[in-house]
């Protein structure tokens, strides 16, 4: 009889245990050998007991106000909440019926306690709420009051989520189509995503092929054309336990690798002779104006008078310079080839170059009539294969004659304000 009262006793004792190291996620004895669980919603609806055994193995006192560590159950997790609420649903206590206690702490050497609850009841519930840091590792325990053995179940009520990384798109680029140029080299692709103080990992693919981790920037070359699928996935880690807690993405992009179609070297044109407080315009020729994404204009004694000039090949500047002084205008662009060098134009402030002299002719014979705009100045030839003979040198349609056919280049220049003011004409002579 006795025989078969001590082999029921173990088979109890044995399913009772079975039952209780069933418990997911499971707890510890030890703080310091706590799991660190990913998440507070792992421990949301957990239901199990007591240990039967003795474990004095916690903070001593377990809260600052009092508490006895008699059979202490540890879990750790990791925060992504700023607020939350314990709450613990107790019955069917056993050994003395003196209920359950519970608390938080900040750390595993019960150092920072952030809340706890030390009071006893037989049954019922018990609840405790606490402010939280994001990716903060906290520890949480579960007591019987003086050994007691309950049956219980956690419940857990959070704020929402303050470390939900919601991808943006690849360079900010909203149709995913990235063109990049054949030949480039660390070309910048970057991902932005709130910074949520947890340790993030990123892994980046090219056409399937790892090509980065860790940061949410990397940098490739891409020495051929072709097209590309570029790829990043974020994941919050554990680093306790090195298991991935949360994952983000992919976030994929096609790269458009291409030859650079613009083979013209580019010029920046612009009237290099100017009185003082002019107004002139400057223009950097390209073949495909179009393939520029942004332009980027500064001056040296000018103001750009031009809206958006970010956004045009050609602009106009307000000038402020005194006759005598010099002045500049400098221009780069930025295509999917990189930034361009900087083209520049030094601007002389004392001799204007204006179209004041008449339109270019060609005539045929040896002699014409000028047609100036501005009245008063004075002829002179600039080049040409032969004399020029002005019937007046000072009048505006002066009458002229050459001695050879050709291209003669003549000036009509006048003083205003301190200024030479030039005008150039340009008359062909031809055999009639």
């Amino acid at each position: 009889m006795l025989k078969s009262i001590y082999i029921s006793c173990i088979f109890i004792l044995g399913n009772y245990v079975y039952t209780w190291s069933q418990c997911t996620p499971p707890c510890a004895d030890k703080i310091e050998d706590a799991n660190v669980l990913c998440s507070l919603e792992e421990l949301n609806g957990y239901t199990c007991s007591n240990t039967q055994y003795a474990n004095p193995f916690g903070c001593s006192p377990l809260c600052p106000q009092g508490g006895t560590s008699t059979n202490t159950q540890w879990w750790a997790f990791t925060s992504f909440n700023t607020q939350a609420t314990f709450t613990v649903t107790f019955s069917n206590c056993s050994v003395n019926g003196a209920g359950i206690q519970m608390g938080l702490w900040g750390d595993n050497q019960c150092n920072d306690i952030i809340a706890c609850n030390e009071n006893c009841s037989s049954q019922g519930q018990v609840s405790i709420s606490a402010m939280l840091q994001k990716c903060r590792v906290y520890y949480f325990y579960i007591n019987g009051c003086n050994g007691a053995i309950c049956d219980y179940t956690i419940s857990i009520m959070t704020s929402p989520r303050e470390c939900n990384p919601n991808f943006k798109r690849i360079n900010d680029d909203l149709d995913r189509n990235i063109p990049v140029c054949a030949g480039v080299t660390n070309q910048e692709f970057f991902i932005n995503y709130p910074d949520c103080n947890c340790k993030t990992v990123f892994e980046w693919t090219l056409n399937g092929n790892v090509v980065g981790n860790d940061s949410n920037v990397i940098l490739l070359d891409f020495p051929d054309e072709g097209d590309f699928q570029l790829c990043v996935t974020a994941y919050i880690d554990n680093p306790f336990s090195g298991s991935t807690c949360d994952q983000y993405g992919p976030e994929c992009s096609t790269i458009h690798v291409r030859r650079e179609t613009n083979n013209q070297t580019p010029k920046l044109i612009t009237n290099q002779l100017l009185c003082a407080f002019d107004t002139s315009c400057a223009e950097i020729n390209l073949d495909d104006p179009q393939s520029v994404k942004f332009f980027r204009w500064h001056t040296i004694g000018g103001t750009i008078i031009t809206q958006n000039p970010e956004l045009m090949n050609s602009v106009c500047i307000l000038w402020n310079q005194q006759n005598g002084e010099n002045g500049k205008v400098c221009v780069d662009y930025q295509t999917d080839c990189g930034q361009s060098q900087t083209f520049c134009k030094d601007v002389m402030f004392g001799l204007g170059v204006k179209e004041i002299a008449g339109q270019n002719e060609t005539i045929r014979g040896l002699s014409t009539m000028l047609a100036a705009r501005i009245p008063t100045g004075q002829w002179q030839k600039l080049s040409g294969p032969g004399k020029v003979n002005f019937s007046n040198i000072n009048v505006r349609n002066s009458k002229i004659s050459v001695s050879k056919y050709g291209i003669y280049v003549l000036s009509w220049t006048f003083q205003k304000n301190g200024c030479l003011i030039q005008g150039l004409v340009t008359l062909k002579f031809i055999r009639a």
